[in-house]
């Protein structure tokens, strides 16, 4: 239904335009049923036909672009989830990229140190699914600190305890960050993320489950530790908290 839908525009174009040309081929006094086309004269049949094989041209021209699009656009990230993972398979963090993290502007607060979270949060969020999957928290201690790390190290022992391989998905598209704040030195920031789960069996490779998207209400502390920012503390919350949903 989808793929009738998106040739709609060209399927009409090109009709438009073979009736056109039908009518100044045949010059009119035609009745098809409820469809009557006039008498036309030489020069406006002329000018119908152009007209007609310039419809059929462009249509047949954005049927073709319809077509081949999909070929050209990368799908978007994660979109396809293997349902087996081979021994070599690498998770993919490129979606997750800056651009999409929006923090919420803040009085006071300048544009170097609002940069420099919103590049801590993805590289961040990167480090996690890398941890979570390869089960090392090598790749969180350059963005994670103190209870924070802890947190991280945790988590990463309850899915060894699982037997299960996790490969997480972060839609970094419809999250968002409500609320920001400095105090003595700590930024805090309030964050919307929206995340998911999918778990492999480490025998064969196979997909043996995988969750909902689920809303990840979370306040994150980011401080100094040294001269390099670290995330330090998160607190998970209930339900949808300051989350709309």
């Amino acid at each position: 239904m989808e793929t009738i839908l998106s040739y709609g525009p060209s399927l009409i174009i090109l009709l438009l335009g073979s009736f056109l040309l039908l009518a100044a081929i045949v010059g009119g006094g035609l009745e098809i049923k409820e469809i009557k086309i006039p008498r036309i004269e030489k020069t406006p049949r002329i000018l119908t036909a152009l007209l007609g094989m310039l419809l059929m041209v462009c249509g047949a021209f954005v049927g073709i672009i319809s077509f081949m699009s999909p070929l050209f656009l990368s799908p978007s990230p994660m979109a396809s989830v293997p349902t087996e993972i081979p021994a070599n398979y690498a998770p993919n963090t490129e979606y997750i990229v800056v651009d999409k993290v929006r923090l919420p502007q803040e009085t006071g607060i300048s544009d170097d140190v609002q940069n420099a979270a919103a590049a801590l949060i993805v590289n961040a969020d990167k480090a996690e699914i890398l941890a979570n999957y390869y089960q090392d928290d090598s790749y969180l201690k350059s963005y994670y600190a103190g209870y924070a790390l802890q947190q991280m190290q945790q988590n990463i022992e309850n899915i060894k305890q699982s037997k299960y391989i996790e490969l997480d998905d972060l839609d970094l598209e419809n999250s968002y960050y409500v609320g920001m704040h400095l105090n003595n030195n700590v930024l805090t920031i309030d964050e919307c993320e929206y995340w998911k789960t999918y778990l492999y069996d480490p025998g064969t490779g196979n997909l043996a489950g995988e969750s909902e998207w689920i809303l990840v209400p979370q306040t994150i502390s980011i401080e100094l530790v040294g001269d390099q920012p670290y995330i330090t503390a998160i607190s998970f919350y209930q339900n949808n908290a300051f989350c709309t949903g």
